[in-house]
């Protein structure tokens, strides 16, 4: 049986699964809400609990594991050119000075039609100043939280290859121009 505090941690954890939040909001200290939030986290009756209500409130919803499973294995699976026709094509540059037209190539990239791709994927479109960006949801992201759903991450080999991966995709991203942390 929990305290009532101990239930408003459990109330306030299941709003945002943040440990150390749902302490504060529960009445423990701000000082000592790390450890208050270690401390409630490790006690079993709280663990099951959090667990049943997670359970009840997932058959309301009525999302399953797998559904969640399937919506990552989309998202790892992601492939841009299912959304996108890219193709290089002559083009008229300009003209030399005899007038004749300089032939050179340009880049072409059409959107497919929204009706024949999966828009779920995409998190985000911009379109600015005829330069379209596509953002889509983070596949580094599915690919870590499938692996820890399923228990693939729990050796220290795999986790240093996972930061390794994490790290050449931050410097890729700089080198290309993308997002910088």
């Amino acid at each position: 049986m929990l305290t009532d505090k101990q239930q408003r941690f459990v109330d306030e954890y299941l709003k945002d699964c943040n440990a150390t939040q749902a302490a504060i909001r529960a009445g423990y200290s701000p000082k000592d809400a790390h450890n208050q939030a270690a401390r409630l986290s490790a006690n079993v009756g709280i663990q099951e609990e959090i667990r049943k209500r997670q359970q009840k409130l997932a058959e309301q919803a009525e999302v399953t594991q797998n559904m969640l499973v399937q919506e990552l294995l989309k998202i790892i699976k992601f492939d841009i050119g299912c959304y996108i026709n890219y193709k290089t094509v002559k083009a008229i540059d300009g003209y030399d000075e005899g007038g004749q037209p300089v032939i050179g190539y340009q880049q072409v990239i059409d959107l497919k039609d929204s009706d024949s791709v999966d828009t779920s994927l995409i998190q985000e479109i911009k379109n600015s100043r005829g330069t379209v960006s596509i953002k889509a949801y983070d596949k580094l992201k599915a690919i870590e939280m499938l692996g820890k759903h399923l228990g693939l991450f729990e050796s220290p080999e795999i986790q240093k290859l996972i930061d390794q991966l994490r790290t050449e995709i931050e410097e890729l991203k700089q080198s290309i121009g993308g997002e910088k942390k």
